[in-house]
């Protein structure tokens, strides 16, 4: 990023964390909500600027939590009232994780540095940031094996909804990332994830779209895909499983 770009995404950062006029007073307070939307702003403003910059994919929500993760002294500097050091400090630690050059200056702000007194700040912060976490690896996880699946079996939005239960729209969403993936609808997904890893070992992926896409006695008549659009894909491995058993 050259300077003139820093400064820019600096700017764009405490513009944002302003916006929330009660962020202040939560932060003041100690109070959790207040921590929380901080540290989904902040979350979510490197999201937005790692998908301009070009980071990739998989490396994005590694170094977003990292960045999250050592959030704390911008936090207390925002508290402060010191909201420049705060973004000046955040978007520092963000392109050093990145391998981009950073003065060891910028990566310390004396205003920011905790004292006795923020100790229970800081572990509503930890407990905040670890919950958070998790959720994004969840949502990460299930955004994951939707893509598998859909790529595997040739499913387009609409029929990922059917498997699920869902609209095709709300596929499109959890793909996105736009909403997170309900707890119970990650179990499925992993359970016809690990039905497509038993029908990968049967069938040589290249092939396995079109197989699932013949008629089958072993399916009543029907195709196999018919079954895994009504969320069966679990009994689909299963037969095939038990019928080329019987073949060797």
């Amino acid at each position: 990023m050259t300077q003139v770009a820093v400064r820019k995404a600096e700017q764009a950062l405490e513009h944002r964390l302003a916006g929330h006029r009660q962020l202040v007073r939560l932060l003041a307070l100690g109070s959790a909500e207040g921590v929380r939307t901080f540290v989904l702003e902040v979350s979510n403003f490197f999201t937005d600027l790692g998908t301009k910059a070009g980071v990739p994919p998989d490396q994005a929500p590694i170094i977003i939590g990292a960045v999250v993760y050592d959030a704390f002294p911008s936090l207390l500097c925002y508290r402060r009232g010191h909201r420049q050091a705060a973004s000046r400090l955040l978007i520092a630690r963000w392109r050093a994780y990145l391998g981009q050059p950073v003065k060891p200056r910028d990566l310390f702000v004396s205003s920011c540095r905790p004292t006795s007194e923020d100790d229970v700040l800081l572990r509503v912060f930890a407990a905040t940031v670890s919950g958070m976490l998790v959720e994004q690896a969840k949502a990460s996880r299930g955004r994951a094996i939707l893509a598998r699946l859909a790529g595997a079996l040739g499913l387009s939005h609409d029929e990922m909804g059917h498997i699920l239960g869902v609209s095709g729209e709300t596929i499109r969403r959890w793909g996105h990332g736009k909403i997170a993936v309900p707890e119970q609808q990650l179990a499925k997904l992993d359970s016809a994830d690990a039905a497509l890893t038993r029908l990968q070992v049967l069938f040589r992926p290249e092939r396995l779209p079109e197989v699932i896409r013949r008629p089958a006695e072993l399916f009543t008549g029907e195709r196999a895909i018919d079954w895994i659009h009504r969320g069966r894909i679990a009994e689909v491995a299963d037969r095939y499983e038990m019928a080329l058993s019987y073949q060797a």
